[in-house]
């Protein structure tokens, strides 16, 4: 018995040393949020109050100014850490007049919204920004995983009484990646979109999301209009990061208003953009493959199991102590 069990113990050290490889790599994560509430000077003005023209946000969506950005000037954080990026704008000083606010956490629980609550014509925006760059030092290849949680929003248009063409509304969320492959000396680059969700009502009053976000209408008569989007959980599968190799995912969130006639106002956000409290959250981990053990494993596992049935036989064991074995 003593032999079988040493033998055993060698195949379950085996099979337990090939399933837990250990990689080096260097992980950079950092966060950032922004927000703007900005007064237009008549509804259909196209120029800022000093008489310049549009820029940026103005004649870009948001999705398209966020992109152009990359890279950008972060907060470093600890991975998967409650450390936060915070941002709040309001209107005049004055909450109540209207603010775009949002967060971003290490451990992926951002939120942004905005709220007009001076009904008057305003592009508001509010964003958070989050990125992770892993190095893998290592020649093995890597596979991560992204969770994540998107909480519930909402879209919301109050004094629609006379509204035809009154309002845009937007809130998504969406993540690239950029994977640095090396070849010889230098990298060949690629980049791509892995993840998006978004509700968005159009200034026609045409709504439109994607399947994921679950856009519903829940409020719509004389005084407002609102939809809702349902929370998401997420494990997003990260493409893998070859021996020597460099992945940096990036994780973007943005509410906006874009109201261009009085009497209007409203809120999108994805959250609660007037707590800015953390909640759910996720994280970036390493995504271990189920190890299949090799043939000199399985092996050794027969050979510890026939040593025990020998053992068995020899002092005379039952096969089983519940049946099957002879009764003394």
């Amino acid at each position: 018995m003593r032999i079988a069990t040493i033998l055993l113990i060698a195949a379950l050290g085996a099979m337990s040393a090939a399933a837990a490889p250990v990689f080096e790599t260097a992980i950079t994560v950092g966060v950032t949020t922004g927000g703007l509430s900005y007064l237009y000077t008549s509804p259909t003005a196209t120029t800022y109050q000093d008489g310049s023209p549009y820029t940026g946000l103005f004649v870009s969506t948001p999705a398209e100014f966020l992109v152009s950005t990359r890279p950008y000037s972060s907060q470093l954080v600890t991975l998967n850490s409650t450390e936060s990026s915070e941002s709040f704008a309001t209107v005049g000083g004055n909450r109540q007049l209207g603010f775009a606010s949002a967060v971003s956490t290490a451990d992926l629980a951002p939120q942004a919204g905005v709220v007009n609550g001076l009904r008057f014509p305003a592009f508001q925006v509010a964003f958070s920004r989050y990125y992770a760059t892993v190095k893998n030092n290592s020649e093995e290849p890597l596979d991560y995983e992204l969770v994540f949680e998107i909480l519930p929003g909402e879209l919301t248009l109050r004094g629609t009484r006379n509204a035809d063409n009154n309002a845009h509304m937007r809130a998504e969320t969406f993540i690239d990646y950029r994977l640095l492959t090396p070849n010889g000396g230098a990298y060949d680059e690629t980049t791509g979109r892995l993840f998006d969700y978004f509700a968005d009502v159009d200034f026609d009053g045409n709504p439109t999301s994607s399947n994921n976000a679950a856009l519903r209408l829940v409020i719509k008569d004389e005084l407002q209009i609102t939809y809702t989007t349902s929370g998401l959980l997420r494990h997003l599968d990260l493409p893998t990061i070859p021996g020597f190799g460099e992945l940096t995912v990036y994780y973007d969130m943005y509410a906006s208003l874009n109201v261009v006639r009085h009497e209007l106002g409203g809120t999108v956000r994805l959250g609660d953009p007037g707590s800015l409290t953390p909640a759910g959250g996720g994280f970036l981990a390493l995504r271990e493959a189920a190890e299949t053990p090799e043939p000199a494993t399985f092996t050794l596992i027969g050979a510890g199991l026939v040593g025990v049935f020998t053992l068995r036989r020899r002092l005379g064991w039952p096969a089983s102590r519940h049946g099957g074995g002879k009764s003394r």
